[in-house]
């Protein structure tokens, strides 16, 4: 580009048209070079795509001031071309190997952009304005160039040569050019000299050729030095496989008493295995003339064998439990007790070794059966104790936070009293499934016992992903749950989180903080979470509490039932009755139902109470003197359980009262169930002839 374009002596506008005309015809070159080896040779060949690209940048200099693009652009092409045609011409034809192709690039390329210029320039550009006369002139200065070019060169070589000589001497060109004036040898007359030596026989195997870097022999004499090293080798193992088959022969006599054990027997020297009996090669995995020969380092690990150094030369040491290799690499634990003596004046060891595969394998399901509950295959309390106090001394060192998420589900009771036990263990395990996909990798899922279950998450960030995790808890454990029978569950949950150390740094305190909080979400209506808070211990407390005197106030006939009146607005006069429990405490005065009815449903004795009221308002309808129906509230507790149609009936039969004169009140959150086991309540209330009620309608779902 610098030449071409300095070629009009000033800075003009004729430089930009002439460097574009290089560059287009520098790259039509370029890629006539690349198609030509991709046609001629079936691959590319560097060389001769570079010589493409010169041969369009010599071909195009000539008229690089006169041409255009597209005429640029065919001469770049056949400079190319004819460039690359005729380094394989001459190479072919006078035996000439022109290493850079130089004669076709600068010479021949040269010729055809010069006579190319006469027919592709626009005839007004030429000097001479005559195409024809214009390649005259074109054609005889390329001839006179030639002829002085190549006159001029062939006197400086003769001159040259009979000067300085140009030539070597036969003898060096003999010997080689690399070896005479590199001192490098080219030929491989001394590598087969020395194999004619092995081939006699008369070879030391502990010769070995110098290797010269650069030598046209340097792989054939490594070749050959690589052989010499494998014959030597080889010549050292059969030496000593010799000297093992004639130790081999002094012990084949123990080899018949030795296979009658059940212990697996080696006899080894200088840590070499030399025999051993049939248990040894089960063991192993390999036949006995694998073994032979082999160090014990091949199926031990050095620091076991370090241990059978200081077993063999203890008297009377105990049995190691060390570790075998087999043959696919499987470790294997074992037993080894083991003793050095004499024998063949070689201080010999012989090895008794036991199988410990199967008492490792019960042993490691005892302790499985010992620390995870069968059903589940989960972590059980002892194990969950354990890594709780391992998460604790994790998070108090590493001054992080953690979390302990108890899990208890709603209505499991339900699911068993419906379906059966078996029905249990299937929601239970599909539980212990979803609880898994919820948690990460290093958390802990365990069973805590029935259908309690607790996550520990160690290592959180923020208080709000436990949170996180509740929620998800809740939404999924939520979800129906498929038995094998067809049958579609819903049990739902409740969850209680609290955190380590904000919550606590003990095992039982945090715990409890934690079940405090799910003992709260289950009385603020259940299938939701709770975290822990301070007071909720004391409302915890006060709740027991209450438990207590509501056990005694059902032992002592504390409760009483109120009859509140139900008017028809139309005529005035009372056509039914509501039947309402109230408790009257000797210290505490009247106890409102909104706080023990709660407390009765969390502590299972709704169901006394249900059924103390039952009885009680269908004795006094009976004492009535008119035909005025009783309605009697059933909590969703009480509703749900298996006992409460019998219930029902057994109030109706020991007072009298007509079916059609009693009504259950139920509410929304019963109607809205939608499981098999309402839809059976209510089905056999139909049948036994009681009303259903829906009580506090709009207050709830319908709000």
């Amino acid at each position: 580009i610098g030449f071409n374009g300095g070629s009009t002596g000033s800075a003009s506008g004729a430089i930009g048209p002439i460097v574009l005309n290089t560059i287009i015809a520098g790259a039509a070159g370029c890629i006539t070079g690349y198609v030509w080896t991709m046609i001629a040779d079936r691959t590319v060949f560097p060389e001769k795509v570079m010589n493409g690209l010169i041969a369009g940048l010599v071909a195009v200099t000539a008229g690089c001031h006169i041409l255009n693009p597209g005429t640029s652009v065919i001469i770049g092409s056949i400079g190319a071309a004819g460039a690359l045609w005729f380094n394989g011409w001459l190479e072919r034809r006078y035996r000439i190997d022109d290493a850079v192709g130089a004669i076709g690039v600068h010479g021949f390329a040269g010729v055809l952009g010069a006579l190319l210029l006469a027919v592709l320039a626009p005839q007004s550009s030429l000097p001479t304005g005559s195409w024809v006369s214009q390649l005259t002139v074109q054609i005889a200065g390329c001839a006179l160039n030639f002829a002085w070019a190549f006159s001029t060169g062939l006197v400086l070589y003769n001159v040259l040569k009979r000067v300085t000589g140009i030539r070597v001497k036969p003898e060096a060109e003999e010997r080689g050019l690399n070896e005479d004036e590199h001192s490098t040898r080219i030929g491989i007359g001394h590598v087969e000299e020395a194999l004619g030596d092995l081939a006699r026989g008369t070879v030391d195997l502990g010769m070995r050729l110098p290797v010269e870097g650069g030598d046209e022999a340097e792989r054939l004499t490594r070749t050959f030095n690589a052989l010499m090293d494998t014959m030597q080798v080889k010549e050292v193992q059969r030496a000593q496989v010799e000297s093992d088959r004639r130790t081999a022969e002094e012990v084949e006599r123990f080899s018949a008493l030795a296979d009658a054990t059940f212990e697996a027997l080696c006899i080894a020297v200088e840590n070499r295995i030399v025999d051993g009996n049939a248990a040894l090669c089960r063991l192993t995995g390999m036949d006995l003339n694998a073994l032979r020969g082999r160090p014990l380092q091949d199926f031990m690990s050095s620091e076991d064998v370090a241990s059978l150094e200081a077993l063999s030369n203890e008297v009377g040491a105990p049995a190691a439990e060390l570790t075998i290799i087999d043959a696919i690499g499987e470790s294997i634990p074992v037993e080894v007790r083991t003793r050095n003596m004499d024998f063949r004046d070689a201080e010999t060891r012989v090895l008794a070794i036991v199988d410990l595969r199967e008492r490792k394998k019960a042993e490691a399901r005892i302790r499985h059966l010992a620390l995870h509950d069968p059903l589940t295959g989960l972590p059980n309390r002892a194990l969950f104790n354990d890594r709780l106090t391992a998460m604790i001394d994790q998070t108090i060192t590493e001054g992080t936070l953690s979390a302990v998420v108890l899990i208890d589900l709603d209505r499991f009771k339900d699911v068993n009293d419906l379906y059966g036990h078996g029905a249990g263990d299937q929601v239970l395990k599909a539980t212990a499934e979803r609880i898994q996909g919820l948690v990460r990798h290093r958390d802990t899922v365990a069973r805590l016992g029935g259908d309690e279950f607790a996550v520990l998450q160690l290592g959180i960030e923020f208080a709000n992903q436990a949170e996180e995790l509740a929620i998800r808890l809740v939404e999924t454990l939520n979800q129906p749950i498929e038995l094998t029978g067809g049958q579609r569950v819903r049990v739902g949950t409740s969850v209680g989180v609290a955190f380590c150390p904000r919550d606590g740094i003990q095992n039982v305190g945090l715990v409890t903080r934690a079940d405090t909080a799910l003992y709260h979400a289950k009385n603020t209506g259940r299938n939701r979470y709770a975290i822990f808070e301070h007071g909720m211990d004391e409302h915890v407390r006060l709740r027991q509490l209450l438990e207590l005197d509501l056990a005694e106030a059902l032992e002592n006939e504390q409760l009483d039932v109120h009859y509140q009146p139900r008017l028809s607005l139309a005529t005035g006069e009372i056509v039914s009755y509501e039947a309402l429990v109230r408790w009257s405490h000797p210290t505490r005065g009247m106890v409102s139902p909104s706080e023990f009815i709660p407390v009765a449903e969390g502590c299972g004795q709704i169901m006394q109470i249900g059924e103390f009221v039952l009885q009680q308002a269908c004795l006094a309808a009976v004492r009535m003197t008119g035909k005025q129906s009783i309605s009697v509230n059933a909590s969703p507790v009480q509703f749900r359980d298996h006992t409460f149609v019998e219930a029902v009936r057994f109030a109706l039969q020991t007072s009298g009262l007509e079916p059609s004169r009693l009504e259950i009140e139920i509410t929304e959150s019963v109607l809205i169930a939608e499981d098999e086991r309402t839809l059976g309540v209510f089905r056999a209330l139909k049948r036994l002839g009681v009303k259903i009620a829906l009580d506090d309608f709009g207050t709830g779902y319908s709000s």
